[in-house]
């Protein structure tokens, strides 16, 4: 009798957090010299969490229910902190 293969998870098709290479856009902030191959925090986790924040009270509430009512252990955390642009960038930023 063979064996068929383990069913694939949900996120089998998505790439590793890890094998993300991040090209950079900006003068300030150059690319490492050396592609790092360490595993990042969020590397080993089932499902990665984005939640966008503000410092708002709805932005706190949203956190707050996605701990209480959402996440499962194993889960990862993003927080992904947003803010109006700023004025002084003007219409042609």
């Amino acid at each position: 009798m063979q064996q068929q293969p383990p069913s694939p998870t949900p996120d089998s098709d998505l790439p590793r957090l890890a094998n993300i290479k991040i090209k950079s856009s900006s003068p300030r902030f150059p690319p490492p010299t050396t592609p790092s191959t360490t595993d990042t925090p969020t590397a080993g986790a089932q499902r990665r969490i984005g939640i966008a924040v503000d410092l708002s009270d709805e932005s706190a509430f949203a956190v707050k229910w996605a701990v209480n009512q959402y996440l499962r252990p194993g889960d990862a955390v993003i927080l992904v902190h947003v803010r109006p642009t700023s004025v002084l960038y003007g219409a042609d930023w």
